[in-house]
């Protein structure tokens, strides 16, 4: 990077790499975004349901294109239940 550039990144609080500016800490320390949150959620609540039909008898196919998901996914929603 050359120095010119380092410079206007550095004005815009952008150092590069990993550093940790106060911006980013204070945000972290607020803990995870709302968003994340809800897509944790959803996911969670897709999990129970493809639990919920297959163990109705539903194939893998079948489940992933109730949910308009892949019967890849599926699987490994499956797999996951099983480790858990």
């Amino acid at each position: 990077m050359t120095e010119s550039a380092f410079e206007k990144y550095s004005r815009a609080g952008r150092r590069g790499g990993l550093h940790n500016t106060p911006r980013q800490q204070q945000a972290r320390s607020l803990g995870a975004p709302a968003s994340l949150r809800v897509r944790a959620q959803k996911a969670d609540d897709r999990a129970v349901s493809v639990q919920a039909l297959a163990a109705s008898g539903k194939t893998r196919a079948e489940i992933g294109e109730l949910l308009g998901i892949s019967r890849s996914t599926v699987h490994r929603m499956l797999l996951r239940s099983v480790g858990s």
